[in-house]
């Protein structure tokens, strides 16, 4: 019984074509002048385009293998698609209620803070890379882009997992050295990369 409350609620259903509609209804109770409750007044409004968009929006969240999130410039995830879990292996629930840089390596926490400094004053990082903890002890790098959205203290923000790339090249680098070691103890010999 609704007992004199305005209620909201959405629905699905089908037109006659057979497609699917939803609407958002609205009850706002008509109240007498003695404030007796005599009927209720509906509101419907098709939300069909708003529901469309916002399943694209969730499908195309969560098919990408790169990482995507919107983060708060508090230091919180706010939002994550399933990349995260797959990659770190931790909850979602474990992410978002950590500070995000309780996942990043020590070493990378300094330059992390001062990119989300530059962040919140309104720069959008083209590609800024630190290390990220996983469950399992192990670190990946993760290469980063974002959008801060400044007036709502929002950052969105898409990772690449590089760490394979940051192996590859530490190994030429170790196989050059070795290399440059075996030749005459690298005399005279530079890394030119």
């Amino acid at each position: 019984m609704l007992r004199g409350r305005s209620v909201r609620f959405e629905s699905r259903t089908a037109s006659r074509t057979g497609d699917a509609r939803h609407t958002s209804t609205s009850l706002i109770p008509d109240v007498s002048a003695e404030g007796k409750v005599e009927g209720y007044i509906a509101l419907v409004n098709d939300i069909t385009a708003r529901v469309r968009v916002e399943q694209e929006l969730e499908r195309f969240f969560n098919v990408p293998l790169h990482l995507m999130c919107v983060a708060s410039t508090d230091g919180y995830f706010k939002r994550l698609n399933p990349a995260f879990e797959a990659l770190l292996g931790y909850s979602e629930q474990e992410l978002l209620t950590r500070p995000f840089l309780h996942f990043v390596h020590p070493q990378d926490r300094d330059a992390t803070i001062e990119e989300l400094g530059r962040i919140s004053a309104g720069a959008a990082t083209k590609q800024f890379e630190n290390r990220y903890r996983c469950r399992n002890g192990s670190y990946r790098w993760l290469s980063w882009a974002t959008f801060p959205v400044v007036e709502e203290g929002l950052v969105y923000a898409i990772a690449l997992d590089i760490t394979d790339r940051i192996r590859a090249t530490e190994a030429r680098h170790s196989q050059r050295g070795a290399h440059a070691r075996d030749a005459g103890e690298g005399a005279g010999l530079r890394d030119c990369d």
